[in-house]
């Protein structure tokens, strides 16, 4: 059963909180916006030759990570 805190959506406001933290405050999470269309958060797995950063979150399945 959900708590309280569910039902009046605290849990959405801490992730948003948390997400617009993890990508620079809300500043920074609006230039990320405006280049990816997406803000996500995780924890990275690896950086490849090139430079691209790989990052790893199960909350968000695709199909594969």
């Amino acid at each position: 059963m959900p708590s309280i805190g569910q039902w009046l959506g605290v849990d959405k406001a801490v992730k948003l909180y948390r997400i617009v933290r993890h990508n620079g405050g809300i500043i920074g999470s609006l230039k990320k916006v405006y280049r990816m269309d997406e803000l996500k958060i995780g924890t990275l797995v690896g950086v490849d030759k090139a430079g691209n950063k790989y990052y790893e979150n199960n909350e968000y399945f695709h199909g594969r990570n």
